[in-house]
């Protein structure tokens, strides 16, 4: 409490002629003193109306002197109790600035505003239960004045619950919505802050006619479960609910099983109302894989053709069209607990299987006895990835397979009753049927020119006669592919120079037990430098990862000498450091400001030569950015990640450090030879017949590489 001592009496008087109430003290207004308007059991129809002023009406005048006497008196009144009478509503009382407890209870209240009492920071107890609160505004108990403690309003007629009337700004005992007529969750502007969370608090729900329980993480906007976390001070209580146990209550049946054997929260032992084989039983018992979802036409589900049952603990929606009379394709609703699709179209008049972007999620697909007349090479790749069964069976119209259907694993996909023509171009059959065995049922017939109709299995490249069919093709074709040769070698040669080149230098790579010289550094890693994400993923992860595995490594941003020319430390460690290790992004070679040649295309031109003039020297390169060869301009990086050592963060085995090392051969590998035998280096050397600008461009570069200056690993280049 903020005061000590006795609370003195407001008196209520009646003024019947004018129809108001006014709240009056007989005494002096004392400042030291705090008052107390309590008026139980009685007829009252609205607060007092001198009470902050609130009734404007004018046959207040009458008892103005009243007014103004009674108005010192607002900011001392601690406590109002109107219980047990008449009153409708709750007008504006901010002016009650010291208000600690309001006792509205057993009233005929209909509607609570949040502006009636939302600036009464000192305000802890709030009773409003027994009255006919229909209407309740959002965010009453959330703004941020309120420190309220406890709210009873329960036994009301509320039948929407905002979450913003769940949770307040500051901690809370107990908010008390028990044998409201709440249906349902909603949450109309609430957003929670993960930097100052919400209570904690105690909320009771119980007795309420919540039958589904809401989708969390929608209701509150989370992007994870791990969100959730800023309630785990919070406590909820659902007891006594008619709760329909299904896929909507699969998140919380682990959290109410915990928080009921571990934490002994005992109100958390929710209990099902339904279905009927579920009533009576408590949702942290269910098996987890009874919770499911019978997804209606609302939501989606083609009725009443098609059941839809979602199934959140297989990550699968189920959907049984079968026998329906379905021309095309149905509809597939959306899940918001699974990812996959489980779809049977069986015994229906479909034609086609239209490209939908749905069959990429697809686990089952069943379209037999339908009227198809092909399945195309798009839908296949679709059904590449996530699809484990197959069902093309019973379609007559079927007289071609796609060459891409050869990918897929032969016992996976079900063909009987096909009747496929199998002649010379489609001898891939026979290749793909004998990689494993399955059964006969799920295999189609051939019918073979010349021979009839055979079991798939048994179709062989001998019952046709595609060699002599081809003799005279054979040879006049063979002309003009010399001929086409002659010319596709010379473009080869022409446009793919860089590509040749490093598929050649690979070639003469010297390895084993060759004699090797000493080098300071295994690796030199290159990269732009003012890429945040990629620097941190390097010192983070790659770095340390190659000194765990022994490998020596050096960073120009980290390693080079303070207060050195920079381009001279980048030199001398790149010629002692065996492989060049480049992690490829957008902005690699991005220019630096005002068109000055950046450090990375520095080290890109020192590292090649490198590769080029050493037969021990290696490039591995990390496609960090999942680059494809036409996204780079530059002629060497765009030949080398299409022929090179090349590293693709889209590597799906999630082994990508496994791979990187792979490319560099292996820490011990490289360790093998100690002793200097010879020097291998490609030396940069300034020379004033060869000066050039920042701008050097690339056929600059590579000119003078070819250049008489090139002799005997000695390469001399300035940079100014």
């Amino acid at each position: 409490m903020s005061w000590e001592g006795p609370k003195k009496d407001i008196e209520i008087e009646y003024k019947p002629a004018a129809g108001k109430h006014l709240a009056v003290f007989a005494g002096d207004f004392n400042q030291s003193d705090v008052y107390r308007i309590q008026h139980i059991y009685s007829n009252l129809t609205e607060m007092p109306s001198n009470i902050c002023d609130w009734d404007k009406e004018s046959n207040t005048n009458l008892t103005s002197d009243i007014y103004q006497t009674m108005s010192a008196f607002w900011g001392n009144v601690v406590e109002i109790n109107l219980a047990k009478n008449f009153i409708r509503r709750i007008p504006d009382i901010n002016c009650l600035e010291r208000l600690d407890r309001l006792d509205l209870s057993d009233n005929h209240i209909i509607h609570v505003s949040n502006s009636s009492f939302n600036k009464l920071s000192r305000l802890r107890y709030l009773f409003l239960e027994r009255n006919q609160i229909r209407y309740f505004d959002i965010n009453v108990f959330s703004a941020p004045q309120l420190n309220i403690f406890l709210a009873n309003l329960s036994n009301n007629f509320i039948k929407t619950l905002d979450i913003s009337n769940m949770v307040s700004s500051n901690p809370f005992c107990h908010i008390d919505y028990s044998n409201n007529k709440i249906t349902k969750l909603v949450n109309e502007n609430f957003v929670l802050d993960f930097n100052n969370p919400p209570g904690p608090g105690f909320v009771t729900v119980k007795g309420n006619q919540i039958k589904e329980f809401p989708n969390v993480m929608k209701l509150l906007n989370l992007d994870n479960w791990q969100q959730m976390g800023v309630f785990m001070s919070f406590g909820f209580d659902f007891r006594d609910i008619p709760l329909h146990c299904d896929c909507n209550v699969e998140p919380f049946r682990e959290l109410a099983e915990f928080l009921i054997n571990v934490l002994w929260l005992e109100y958390m032992n929710v209990t099902c109302a339904s279905p009927p084989e579920y009533a009576g039983i408590p949702l942290a018992q269910l098996k987890v894989d009874k919770l499911v979802c019978n997804v209606s036409q609302e939501q989606g589900c083609t009725t009443p053709e098609c059941t839809c049952v979602d199934k959140p603990f297989e990550d699968t929606m189920y959907i049984n069209c079968a026998n329906s009379n379905l021309k095309e394709m149905p509809n597939i609703p959306e899940s918001v607990h699974s990812k996959f699709i489980s779809l049977n179209v069986s015994g229906n008049n479909i034609q086609t299987i239209k490209n939908e972007t749905y069959l990429s999620r697809v686990k089952t697909l069943d379209v037999s006895h339908n009227d198809l007349k092909e399945i195309s090479e798009d839908v296949i790749k679709l059904l590449e990835e996530n699809c484990t069964m197959l069902n093309i069976s019973n379609n007559p119209k079927i007289t071609k397979l796609p060459r891409i259907i050869q990918y897929r694993p032969k016992c996976s996909t079900q063909m009987n009753n096909l009747l496929v023509h199998c002649g010379c171009d489609t001898l891939w059959i026979e290749t793909w049927l004998k990689l494993n065995a399955c059964s006969t049922d799920h295999m189609f017939k051939c019918n073979i020119p010349a021979i009839g109709v055979k079991q798939a299995t048994n179709f062989k490249e001998a019952d046709l006669k595609c060699s002599e069919q081809t003799d005279v093709i054979v040879v006049a074709s063979t002309i003009s592919t010399g001929l086409l040769l002659m010319i596709m070698i010379g473009f080869i040669v022409h446009k793919l120079k860089y590509e040749l080149l490093i598929l050649y230098l690979r070639l003469i790579r010297r390895k084993g037990d060759a004699a090797m010289p000493k080098f300071t550094h295994h690796v030199f890693i290159s990269y732009n430098e003012k890429e945040d994400h990629i620097r941190e993923w390097i010192m983070k992860s790659l770095n340390p990862r190659l000194l765990e595995s022994g490998y020596t490594t050096f960073i120009a941003s980290q390693d080079a000498q303070y207060g050195a020319e920079r381009n001279d430390e980048v030199i001398s460690a790149i010629q002692n450091s065996r492989h060049f290790l480049i992690v490829l992004s957008e902005n690699y070679l991005r220019k630096a400001d005002e068109g000055i040649r950046s450090w990375t295309e520095n080290e890109w031109k020192y590292g090649w030569h490198n590769f080029r003039v050493c037969p021990y020297k290696n490039i591995v390169l990390v496609n960090f950015d999942h680059m494809k060869p036409s996204d780079v301009k530059h002629p060497a990086i765009n030949a080398y990640l299409r022929v090179g050592c090349t590293v693709d963060f889209k590597n799906l085995d999630r082994n990508i450090m496994d791979d990187i090392e792979n490319k560099l051969g292996g820490a011990a590998q490289n360790n093998k030879h100690k002793k200097s035998i010879f020097l291998c280096k490609a030396s940069f050397i300034a020379r004033p017949s060869h000066e050039s600008s920042t701008q050097l461009d690339d056929a600059d570069f590579e000119n003078i590489l070819e250049s008489d200056d090139v002799n005997d690993g000695q390469v001399n280049l300035t940079y100014i």
